[in-house]
């Protein structure tokens, strides 16, 4: 599939204009993309043969990722005991019984799929989370529910009936997900999704989804954003930094009167901390940081085993997302594969779990790599010496940052 991976969002929803999408769909209606001429636009994404592949080589570590439902939410557990080829037998059996076979973090399972989830995890700023559902013919997997997230459906193979349901009471972005009994529904609609169309289903819309003659395997992308709890919760734990006495017991053997004064002093004092904060920037700046660090850095598949640099080598930057932030007289170069310090002190020296940090005279070099896409020399690296050219560019490969050109 040919897709410009900087617009995965755009590519997908045409001919829907994106900035429709952010400003009158997204988190308020459900929108259903025709493939239009574009059956196959997701099919090298993943396909029935890819799941039975999977299925098969890995049966005896998915016993808790490869689960089947069957009429309308009953889930079908098996027994813990079955061998590798037993448990393969058994998931193909539920399966002809009418059992929808569920595949979770297919993202850990497909490289495909992890390029797609990184690529809408910057767009949306925030996780990704990516499920395959193959649904034998004339069956339903989940019953009618609604979810606290949002979702985009890819209709990899055959179709769907998705019935959707009026809900009055139901809130607009729910806390959690949950099923929905005959009496909250007020009418429904139903929609049929074919190969190759796309389905956003916004948090807290009720929905089923059954199979007609045909089976059928969709691709479901849990979107998980930033949300504005989010940002309070990063307000409330640097607040909390400030000073010892709030991260202290509530004293339960303290009189009633005495917790209600402490209450409304901090109460104060948190407001008046809130009303000293007049931007967001640095804490998105942060949310982007996490998302970051947190992304596995995708395989360069090289496997050379020349370690020393000169000025001629061609090198590439290997991650696509990566940002710099200026700390006083320090740069710092966030960039995926990259962990907290108490999981670092558990890696290898050698790892690609490690932050990078430099003085503030290197900005210039690792801006230029941060915004180059193409393949360089180490000698095109501006605003060192020559020497600190080759020293920066070794270190940034062994940190997974860079990789050696295959280009020539």
């Amino acid at each position: 599939m040919e897709t410009n991976r900087n617009d995965l969002l755009a590519e997908w929803l045409l001919p829907i204009p994106k900035d429709r999408f952010w400003q009158e769909v997204y988190e308020r209606e459900l929108l259903h993309v025709l493939a239009d001429g574009r059956v196959d636009r997701f099919k090298s994404f993943f396909s029935r043969k890819d799941l039975e592949e999977i299925l098969w080589l890995h049966a005896g570590e998915l016993v808790n990722v490869a689960l089947v439902y069957r009429e309308a939410g009953d889930r079908i557990l098996p027994k813990p005991d079955l061998t590798r080829d037993e448990y393969t037998k058994w998931i193909f059996r539920e399966y002809r019984k009418g059992g929808t076979v569920v595949l979770n973090g297919v993202r850990r399972m497909s490289l495909e799929i992890e390029k797609t989830c990184q690529d809408l995890e910057w767009i949306f700023q925030g996780s990704v989370s990516a499920n395959a559902y193959l649904t034998p013919p004339s069956s339903q997997g989940f019953g009618r529910h609604f979810d606290s997230h949002d979702t985009l459906i890819l209709q990899l193979e055959g179709r769907k009936l998705w019935r959707f349901f009026n809900c009055p009471e139901i809130e607009r972005l729910p806390n959690s997900s949950r099923t929905v009994t005959d009496s909250e529904v007020d009418g429904d609609w139903s929609v049929w999704v074919n190969q190759g169309d796309l389905l956003y289903i916004p948090r807290g819309l009720a929905h089923e989804a059954t199979t007609d003659a045909e089976s059928s395997l969709h691709l479901t992308l849990g979107l998980f954003p930033l949300t504005w709890r989010d940002v309070l919760h990063d307000l409330v734990d640097e607040f909390v930094g400030i000073c010892e006495e709030y991260r202290a017991s509530v004293g339960p053997w303290t009189s009633e009167e005495a917790r209600e004064r402490r209450f409304h002093t901090i109460r104060n004092e948190l407001c008046h901390f809130l009303g000293r904060k007049n931007s967001t920037e640095r804490h998105l700046a942060n949310a982007r940081s996490r998302l970051i660090r947190r992304t596995r850095l995708l395989p360069c598949f090289d496997l050379s085993d020349e370690t020393s640099l000169g000025l001629g080598d061609l090198l590439v930057r290997r991650a696509e997302r990566c940002e710099l932030t200026i700390e006083g007289a320090k740069v710092r170069l966030h960039c995926p594969g990259q962990q907290s310090s108490q999981r670092r002190s558990h890696t290898s020296r050698n790892s690609l779990n490690r932050q990078f940090v430099a003085p503030s005279t290197f900005v210039e070099a690792l801006e230029f790599l941060v915004g180059t896409n193409e393949p360089f020399l180490v000698g095109d690296i501006p605003g060192l010496p020559e020497p600190l050219r080759i020293a920066l560019s070794t270190q940034l490969l062994e940190h997974g940052f860079l990789s050696r050109s295959m280009r020539s």
